[in-house]
């Protein structure tokens, strides 16, 4: 988990209770910063359907394995503001999203 969260900037992120809207059959925390970098844990097993909340522009999202730190390989997508939903991997007790807007 470490190499996960040393990729983000700690001390600008905060809690944040609107950029996932919906995450079936999981409970969801996220730290979300200003500029767009959002660490978001999703508690339980899964695959998962994540409903997101996010601002236009260009994102990534790696998932990581909680149990190993295997990350998935990096995936990119266009949004145009609105709602976006992310099909997680199949997990055990847990899996980490880091998302990114990489261009507005």
């Amino acid at each position: 988990m470490r190499q996960f969260l040393d990729k983000f900037p700690l001390v600008e992120m905060k809690p944040d209770s609107k950029t996932v809207k919906f995450a079936s059959g999981v409970h969801s925390r996220v730290l979300s910063s200003v500029g767009g970098k959002y660490a978001m844990y999703f508690d339980d097993n899964g695959p998962t359907d994540v409903v997101l909340r996010l601002l236009e522009g260009t994102y990534s999202v790696e998932w990581v394995n909680t149990s190993t730190g295997e990350s998935m390989p990096l995936e990119k997508f266009a949004q145009g503001g609105g709602e976006k939903t992310l099909r997680s991997p199949d997990f055990q007790n847990g899996i980490a999203l880091r998302l990114e807007r990489t261009a507005k």
